[in-house]
């Protein structure tokens, strides 16, 4: 179950000085490693970070000057011919940040060692040799880069990470892919992510997090998947119209999420799963929803939505779950005749009315219908029991009548609950 976020230590200060990447400096063959490296990193993540030794900038720094050293280790670059030299020290810096951060483990055997963070290697291998697949494509457990060595992805879910997410991410430009789903994380999104325009994924699904959910979100323009569901974020939906590429979108679970559904998240119009459950967002279902022609999973349960159902769901026709229980719905059901495709319907907890057999045409999938606990009236569909994959029917707890049919062999059906109706 969710609970209250752990108490953590105060986040060590940042610097206000923008995170940049800077021109290379001269080379001077008189100054140390040390002095080399801080103008590099230095204006990365301010000077005045550094004057606390144990901020995880200080330490990151102490170990590509002390510690990452010898065959096999990145040199620090002494001049402005070292380009690419340079980028690969920024970018090795900003990933030892990340691992002071959230990583970092005092025991050898931690789950962590399995990513190989702080190895002598190149960075791109910072990884496990198992592999994540989602979308067709494949990504190590860990950090990947593409052929140019620049990161792309961050997979890291259940992990054991505990920590805030560092402002210097935003270094890693080309980052597509940053899975770190079912840790410990805690603050907030930083404003410093609205620079990873290349992001396709970003997952943080079961962490600690908090605050709003950030506005900037709808600049990532090429996002596909964006899942924040199970974090404690509060305040009202953002605007997200400008995400036409976005295929699946979950923010349940986070219980403070306040407000309406904004009507131009219509224009999303390539989303296939929308999750709001669990939260306390209240108004009506906007006729919006109608322009998400692709939509596949609907689920809005435990919310204080109410209002009867637009016209404009007939539109998606895909739809193959709806999850609506526990709101303040009302009216009747008969758009739902428009969607032949369900297979889960889930409207338990409503103040639905009206009769079912409008909806008996079609329903051919169907596997689970729970309507219970609204005030649906008129007699039992014997239709219903011909549905030869419908495994859950109930329906307890409306005003239905008459007398119960002798039901045809359903040896698909599992469960059935038809109690406090008027039934004779």
């Amino acid at each position: 179950s969710v609970g209250k976020p752990p108490t953590a230590a105060p986040a060590t200060a940042r610097s206000s000085v923008r995170i940049r990447m800077t021109v290379p400096p001269t080379a001077t063959s008189t100054k140390t490693r040390m002095e080399l490296a801080l103008e590099y990193i230095e204006p990365v993540s301010g000077a005045a970070v550094f004057e606390d030794k144990k901020s995880s900038q200080s330490r990151a720094l102490d170990w590509i000057v002390h510690v990452d050293t010898g065959i096999g280790s990145l040199e620090v670059p002494a001049g402005s011919s070292e380009q690419l030299l340079a980028h690969r020290l920024v970018q090795r810096y900003v990933l030892a940040v990340l691992y002071y951060d959230v990583l970092f483990s005092p025991h050898e055997n931690s789950e962590h060692s399995k990513f190989a963070f702080l190895h002598r290697k190149n960075e791109c291998k910072w990884h496990d040799t198992l592999d994540y697949t989602a979308a067709e494509q494949v990504y190590y457990y860990g950090v990947a880069c593409n052929d140019e060595g620049r990161v792309t992805s961050i997979v890291m879910p259940n992990s054991g990470l505990q920590g805030t997410i560092p402002p210097e991410i935003e270094l890693l430009t080309s980052l597509r892919v940053l899975n770190l789903s079912g840790n410990r994380l805690y603050g907030t999104l930083p404003p410093e992510m609205s620079n990873l325009l290349n992001l396709e994924e970003a997952l943080f699904a079961g962490n600690h997090l908090t605050g709003t959910i950030p506005d900037y979100l709808d600049t990532l323009t090429r996002l596909q998947q964006l899942s924040l569901s199970d974090n404690f974020f509060n305040g009202t939906l953002p605007d997200l119209a400008h995400l036409k590429q976005l295929t699946h979108l979950d923010f349940s679970n986070n219980l403070v999420l306040t407000g309406t559904i904004p009507a131009s998240w219509g224009e999303m119009t390539a989303l296939r799963g929308l999750s709001l459950s669990s939260n306390h967002l209240d108004g009506v279902l906007p006729a919006q929803i109608g322009d998400m022609t692709n939509l596949r999973d609907l689920r809005l349960t435990g919310n204080f939505l109410e209002g009867t159902l637009p016209d404009t769901l007939k539109n998606c026709m895909h739809l193959k779950n709806l999850y609506l229980e526990n709101n303040q719905f009302s009216g009747e059901l008969d758009v739902l005749g428009s969607l032949p495709f369900l297979e889960g319907v889930l409207l338990a907890d409503n103040e639905f009315e009206g009769e079912l057999d409008a909806l008996m045409e079609y329903f051919d999938d169907l596997m689970i219908l729970d309507a219970s606990n609204n005030r649906l009236r008129g007699t039992l569909p014997r239709e219903l029991f011909r549905k030869d994959k419908l495994k859950v029917l109930d329906l307890h707890g409306n005003m239905l009548t008459g007398v119960l049919p002798n039901f045809p062999d359903n040896y698909s059906l599992e469960y059935l609950a038809l109690h406090n109706n008027a039934f004779r």
